[in-house]
């Protein structure tokens, strides 16, 4: 007895093949734009915190710098400045001095040397203190600037600049 063989030819044909290469290219430009994607959004948000996080700390030591001083040397009442500073009740800080030189934002305690409190990835700019006290008052001081991100680049996700306001009264 003989059996029919059919021989079947294993493989894929031409048209398959297009197709299957097709369909993975589709996959693989897909898993690239979201990698892109999440890349950009990891990017934006770290430069987001950065800005942000320096901001508050800012306001906070300047706030808190101002809450435990004595006076307000100046500006004098009613005027505004870029430069601020207050007298303490200790020596080795009296007294308390901030200002901006370039983009960098320095305190100076006493006659000590003077103390960057923003880092390199930051920048300060339109740092305002403005005295807002009342007569027969404690000093009341009221900061504004500018905190935006280093970054030299055109890049929208790196370009990142947040206003920040605080005011204090001394105790």
């Amino acid at each position: 007895m003989k059996k029919n063989s059919i021989q079947k030819n294993s493989g894929f044909t031409l048209i398959e093949t297009i197709i299957y290469v097709a369909i993975f290219g589709m996959v693989i430009v897909g898993l690239a734009e979201f990698a892109l994607s999440l890349n950009s959004y990891r990017m934006r948000t770290q430069v987001m915190l950065e800005v942000s996080d320096q901001g508050a700390s800012l306001v906070r030591t300047i706030t808190q710098s101002v809450r435990n001083g004595t006076a307000i040397n100046s500006p004098v009442v009613g005027n505004s400045a870029g430069v601020l500073s207050i007298a303490t009740a200790s020596s080795s800080t009296n007294p308390t001095t901030f200002s901006a030189s370039g983009e960098v934002l320095y305190m100076v305690e006493g006659t000590s040397s003077a103390v960057a409190l923003t880092n390199n990835k930051v920048k300060v700019s339109n740092l305002v203190f403005s005295n807002t006290s009342r007569p027969a008052t404690h000093g009341t001081v009221l900061v504004r600037f500018t905190l935006s991100n280093t970054a030299s680049t055109t890049r929208a996700e790196e370009q990142y600049s947040v206003n920040f306001y605080g005011t204090a009264t001394i105790r």
